[in-house]
């Protein structure tokens, strides 16, 4: 037995031993540990002798690390370039990459939270993309990765702590609906970004948050439930020059818009804050004037919010202006615009002018301008005269200087209006008044000559559709001569000589005594006028066909039927179907569906 035991214990002996000298030895600068826990249920591997790559796998939260020589990869930190994260990872640990060379960072859709300083220091990191799911960005993230340049900000994302874009690189930043807490110096020195938009959600603000953003030069921000803007808000950004604010704010604390350089005021370019609230309940708030120097003389740290007593600000019911004399000077704002009409209809070359009113009446800025969305239809002056200048729709847009309010008037502009007169029989003629060339027409399509006292006026003489017989102006014509309506036979006569083809025609109008009383003039008119093609449609043509084909073509139209000569069309069969094309004294192309199974042309 007792031998028994002596044996196990030696066993024991030699497996230590042999365990002991089973284990690696690394010489000098040899990496000892490549892989191990970084969280209870999550691995790291890297080996800098293989890749650059450090790959954490498994679930779960990562450790959170105090210091960066805890970190167990620390010391590996230059050399890693890229981190492959595994789904499961809920959070990155406190410190755990700081300041290794990774140029992208790409998080699972698994992450919720991001701990402190975790990215800082990464000189090299350019980008950064955040998941969905994403609710808390903790202190220092990625402050200091003067690189980074790109990131996203998921809408599941309610905390930004402090310090985490501080000195950052980044052009775009679009905080998400949803975002509560902004941390103190959270953007600070973002030197690319010119807009930013404080969602209406956040409820918390940190003093600094946007300082020293020398390129932004606009921030809205929508937040209603901010009380006070926080000290050093926008502290040193020299190019600030728009801000807009709810009426929530009762507070402006110092340097929130100093500029911190040593002149000030010369060196902000803030022109502009829009306050939604009225000029009462801006000079309500309070703004801490107060310098930073215990003397209360300006120090040249700008904490005295001095860009914003320089500044516009426009309220709701008016302006506050700059001190001008020594008081400030409140201005009256134009609340909206209104047009005397919101639609009219015009003819070619008629003008209208129309008429703006500015509410409220004692607004002090009332200039405005006038703007046509189609000008080839219509066109506006300075004063708001429209001239119509083509067949179309165009839309009129008056807009205030100051609001940029708008009033809008549709315009519709036509070539044809129909015109009532009363002939000299007493006899109500309602008449079509094509303005573009300056003609008429009876509503049965019949021409209506235009007359002035050296013959027909107007920008073109009369056409006459060809009839192959003497056009005369039958019966129920009329003339217009000087405004007044004239009836066939009644009032006037017409001779037409070569008016029986097409071309260049004339005539004759020869006045009836009794008319001559109350025209001036003499008795006759010379007429000039145009006799054009017939424009043929498959219901005007009449086909004669034959055993063999067609043997002749007619086309009846205005009560006369017209034989059409052989050398004024031409045949193009199909299947079933004969394209008949007309020229001469005729135009128009007609499918004409054929009887024929054979036929010849």
């Amino acid at each position: 037995m007792q031998n028994k035991k002596k044996r196990i214990a030696l066993l024991i002996i030699i497996s230590l031993l042999i365990s002991c000298f089973s284990c690696p030895v690394y010489a000098e600068g040899d990496v000892s540990d490549t892989s191990n826990k970084c969280g209870d249920d999550l691995t790291w591997t890297f080996d800098p002798s293989l890749s650059s790559n450090l790959s954490i796998t498994g679930s779960g939260d990562m450790y959170d690390y105090s210091d960066e020589s805890d970190v167990p990869w620390n010391d590996y930190k230059d050399k890693i370039e890229n981190i492959d994260f595994s789904s499961g990872i809920t959070h990155i640990g406190d410190k755990a990459f700081s300041g290794t060379s990774v140029s992208h960072v790409s998080l699972p859709d698994s992450v919720v939270s991001i701990g402190k300083d975790a990215f800082s220091d990464c000189e090299t990191l350019t980008k950064a993309e955040l998941p969905e799911g994403l609710e808390t960005i903790d202190d220092n993230a990625f402050a200091n990765c003067a690189s980074l340049s790109e990131i996203n900000f998921p809408e599941s994302l309610k905390s930004i702590g402090e310090m985490v874009f501080n000195y950052c690189d980044l052009k775009i930043i679009e905080l998400p609906e949803g975002l509560e807490r902004i941390g103190a110096i959270a953007f600070s020195g973002c030197q690319s970004v010119s807009m930013i938009d404080i969602p209406s959600t956040v409820t918390e603000l940190g003093s600094d948050a946007f300082s020293f953003c020398y390129g932004l030069k606009e921030c809205n921000i929508y937040a209603d439930n901010i009380t006070t803007i926080p000290q050093g808000l926008f502290a040193a950004c020299s190019n600030l020059e728009t801000v807009y604010m709810m009426v929530s704010v009762k507070q402006i604390e110092r340097w929130a818009f100093g500029v911190i350089d040593d002149d000030s005021l010369s060196d902000s370019k803030l022109m502009n804050v829009y306050y939604d609230g009225t000029v009462d309940e801006w000079k309500a708030i309070r703004i801490d004037r107060t310098h930073s120097s215990d003397e209360g003389v300006d120090d040249g740290y700008g904490g005295s919010n001095d860009p914003l007593f320089e500044a516009t600000i426009h309220c709701i019911d008016g302006l506050i202006l700059p001190k001008s004399g020594g008081g400030e000077t409140v201005s009256v704002s134009v609340s909206g615009i209104s047009l005397d009409r919101e639609s009219a209809e015009l003819v070619l070359g008629e003008e209208l002018q129309l008429n703006a009113t500015i509410t409220p009446d004692d607004a002090d800025d009332k200039n405005v301008s006038w703007k046509s969305s189609n000008t080839t239809v219509a066109e506006v002056d300075k004063d708001g005269v429209i001239t119509a200048k083509g067949a179309g729709k165009a839309l009129i847009t008056v807009t205030t200087e100051d609001g940029a309010h708008t009033a809008d008037c549709a315009i519709k502009v036509v070539t044809m209006r129909n015109e009532t007169f009363v002939n000299t029989g007493g006899k109500a003629v309602t008449l079509i008044h094509d303005y573009e060339h300056n003609t008429y027409k009876t509503e049965k399509g019949q021409d209506v000559l235009v007359l002035s006292e050296n013959g027909i006026s107007g920008n073109k003489a009369p056409e006459y559709e060809y009839t192959s017989k003497r056009v005369t102006p039958g019966k129920g014509s009329y003339v217009v001569y000087n405004g007044v309506l004239y009836s066939y036979k009644r009032d006037y006569s017409i001779k037409f000589r070569k008016n029986k083809k097409i071309g260049s025609a004339a005539g004759v109008l020869k006045w009836k005594k009794r008319v001559l009383s109350t025209i001036s003039g003499s008795r006759t008119v010379p007429l000039n006028f145009n006799i054009i093609e017939r424009t043929v449609s498959d219901k005007m043509i009449n086909v004669r066909v034959g055993r063999r084909g067609i043997k002749g073509i007619s086309v009846t139209a205005d009560g006369a039927t017209m034989r059409v000569r052989n050398n004024e069309y031409s045949l193009s069969p199909s299947e079933n179907s004969i394209l008949i094309s007309f020229s001469g004294n005729f135009k128009g192309d007609v499918m004409w569906r054929s009887p024929l199974n054979n036929y010849s042309y």
